[in-house]
């Protein structure tokens, strides 16, 4: 079953908190980690690795914190994903590990999971942080018929 990571999973609420304020509104990794529960720890490596991959900014000192960088209608669920080495793969032959299948030559599934794989992948690139501060899941049902 298709399930994303806690670390995505957090991603994308830290996201959305910060998408709900002000464009250049500073948080903090307490303040979101306080607001949703979440292990400050392991908020604070989510931010890392957002700040690394360019999605916020990150500010020292006595009012430090992160802002967005990227507008919320232009950041996608699988930009978020893929940071985290989420991949379009729903079945690990797919994903390219480089280790051969055993299946492979009399395998009946995996052309339809690959395709599967990518429909889902080309949703995820449509769903936005906008999307979820929205919580616009009407504008997404259309999608998946």
């Amino acid at each position: 079953m298709f399930q994303v990571t806690k670390k995505v999973e957090y991603a994308l609420m830290a996201l959305s908190h910060m998408a709900n304020g002000s464009h250049d509104a500073v948080v903090t990794v307490k303040d979101v980690a306080d607001t949703y529960n979440i292990p400050s720890k392991l908020l604070a490596k989510v931010f890392h690795n957002l700040k690394r991959g360019g999605i916020v900014r990150s500010y020292q000192g006595k009012h430090g914190g992160y802002s967005l960088l990227i507008s919320p209608d232009d950041l996608s669920m699988a930009k978020v994903m893929a940071l985290f080495g989420e991949t379009r793969g729903i079945v690990t032959c797919v994903e390219g590990d480089g280790s051969p299948c055993p299946q492979r030559d009399t395998c009946g599934i995996r052309d339809t999971m690959e395709t599967v794989g990518g429909q889902m992948w080309d949703l995820l690139a449509k769903v936005t942080i906008r999307d979820f501060v929205a919580n616009r899941t009407t504008a997404l049902s259309s999608e998946i018929r």
